[in-house]
C-alpha cells in the first residue's frame, strides 16, 4: 500500500484531519539526495543503518525538532564520506538538513512519548524540509509537533499533490 492510500484508510477509520500527524527526521546532508527522490525507506539492519535501533527496526522521528537536529551531523558523514556543504556554496559547509514528515496515524502506530519508530515505509511522506547554514543543533528554536499547526493553504497544496493535481 502507498502513502495515499494508508492515508485515506485512517481517514476514514478516524474522521476528517485526523489521518495523519506530523514529526521530524534529521539525517546527515549527504543521505538527502537519495530521501527526496525515494522517499524515507527503514534501513535497521543494513549497511546503510547510521545510528543504533533502541526502539525496534524502522524509521525515526521525533516530536521535537532539537532531537532531530542531532541527527543531522556537521563535518564528515558516516554514510556519505562528504563534507557536509560545499566549500564555494552560499550555505557554507556546515549545513544541516531537518525534515518535517507526514506520518499516517495508522491504528498500530505506537507513540514512544520522544516520538515514533515507524515499520512501515508508506506511512511517510517528507512534506518539508529545513535547510539550516551554519548549523549548530544547540542554537536552533525547538519545535514540538504536538504543538503545531500547519496553515490551510499548504495542507491543501499537500492534499492536491497526493491526489496527483498539478497547482500552477
Amino acid at each position: 500500500m502507498n502513502f495515499k492510500n494508508s492515508k485515506l484508510k485512517q481517514k476514514k477509520r478516524l474522521g476528517a484531519g485526523k489521518g495523519s500527524r506530523f514529526a521530524w527526521h534529521g539525517s546527515p546532508l549527504g543521505n538527502w539526495n537519495s530521501i527526496i527522490r525515494e522517499g524515507l525507506r527503514n534501513m535497521s539492519g543494513t549497511k546503510m543503518q547510521l545510528h543504533g535501533a533502541a526502539h525496534g527496526a524502522g524509521i525515526y522521528l521525533a516530536k521535537q525538532s532539537s532531537h532531530s537536529i542531532g541527527y543531522c551531523g556537521t563535518g564528515w558523514g558516516r554514510a556519505s564520506g562528504w563534507k557536509c556543504g560545499w566549500k564555494n556554496s552560499s550555505l557554507g559547509t556546515n549545513v544541516q538538513v531537518l525534515a518535517l514528515v507526514e506520518i499516517v496515524n495508522h491504528k498500530n502506530l505506537v507513540d514512544k512519548g520522544w516520538g515514533f519508530v515507524i515499520p512501515d515505509q508508506s506511512w511517510v511522506a517528507t512534506r518539508f524540509l529545513f535547510v539550516y547554514k551554519n548549523a549548530g543543533g544547540s542554537r536552533q528554536k525547538c519545535v514540538n509537533t504536538d504543538n503545531i499547526t500547519i496553515p490551510p493553504h499548504l495542507l491543501m497544496v499537500l492534499t492536491l499533490h497526493d491526489a496527483k493535481q498539478t497547482i500552477y
